[in-house]
């Protein structure tokens, strides 16, 4: 099953065309070059959670957004935006899944000087 990467395609996606200030900025890794505000794809784990009816699992994965230290409520925005526009969402032609569910959203200063949003979802995925 590679219903992790089909998933990681989908976020992106959504992320792009939903939150506008994020259009264009949305990476699996970020590069050195790419301005504030963006967001990356952090870290993923399933738990097997097949039956007699076939495979499936229970994903999760981290959305992490940077932004500059200028503007926690700016921040604070994104990962409103990026929680409004995954929680619940799904896309069963592309992937057999439940709606996404966001289970944490977290704004916290990091070490660099930049703020980190934190945006963590978890979903059922079949096949």
């Amino acid at each position: 099953m590679r219903a992790g990467r089909t998933l990681r395609q989908l976020v992106i996606a959504r992320i792009e065309s939903q939150v506008t200030d994020l259009a264009g900025k949305v990476f699996d890794r970020a590069t050195d070059d790419v301005g504030h505000p963006y967001c990356t794809l952090g870290s993923s784990d399933w738990t097997p959670q097949g039956d007699d009816c076939g495979p499936a699992r229970q994903q999760s994965l981290q959305i992490d957004i940077w932004h500059s230290s200028s503007s926690k409520g700016a921040l604070e925005d994104l990962t409103d935006d990026v929680a409004t526009a995954l929680d619940g969402f799904a896309d069963e032609d592309r992937l057999t899944m439940h709606p996404i569910e966001v289970t944490l959203i977290r704004v916290i200063d990091d070490p660099t000087g930049d703020l980190h949003g934190i945006v963590q979802l978890q979903v059922d995925l079949e096949g």
